[in-house]
């Protein structure tokens, strides 16, 4: 038996494992995000967002399983937890540095584009909720301005490492849960 499943983790394995599924699941995120705004009007883009959005915790449990079978099931709530946040950590990165470069160079416009689409979608939707949130908008956008590219991804940084947090707490909980079942099991990524 490869002696590789009978030590316990080591971080530099760890680091890899987070490293390794977190470009998947930047690059994951980055397509589900993207194809979200460019669905208007293109119903196959919201497949391939829906895909995206799916893909991201699908990577999430497959790095958190191939801890545990690296581990021949004994990685810990903690060893996992931070598994699990370390790949959302680079893979927010990855996101944040794709947004970057999309919003700050390569569609410089879109912010504003995106922001007048919405505009005229409620505007032609005529109702009085429409008013009401149309007003609100434009209020933010007066007051505060447009998002800069380094402002959404910052955010889409911070909100990927808060979810990616969560999620890998009840994953690390449920495999917690399943250990038993990676006794002499081969690690998924590896």
């Amino acid at each position: 038996m490869d002696n590789n499943y009978n030590t316990p983790l080591q971080p530099s394995a760890s680091l890899q494992t987070a490293a390794r599924c977190g470009l998947l699941t930047g690059i994951a995120a980055a397509i589900a995000i993207a194809a979200t705004f460019y669905s208007f009007g293109r119903p196959l883009m919201l497949v391939i967002a829906v895909a995206g959005y799916v893909g991201v915790p699908v990577i999430l449990w497959r790095a958190l399983s191939s801890v545990m079978g690296q581990t021949d099931g004994e990685a810990s709530f903690a060893h996992l937890w931070r598994t699990g946040t370390l790949t959302m950590a680079a893979g927010g990165l990855v996101l944040a540095i794709l947004a970057f470069v999309f919003l700050k160079w390569i569609d410089p416009g879109f912010l504003a584009g995106l922001i007048e689409h919405i505009n005229r979608i409620y505007t032609e939707l005529g109702t009085a909720e429409a008013t009401e949130k149309l007003a609100e908008l434009n209020r933010v956008i007066r007051e505060n301005g447009i998002p800069t590219a380094a402002g959404v991804a910052l955010q889409m940084f911070v909100s990927t490492v808060l979810s990616g947090t969560i999620a890998a707490i009840i994953m690390a909980a449920l495999l917690r849960a399943r250990a038993g079942r990676y006794r002499n099991t081969p690690p998924a990524f590896h």
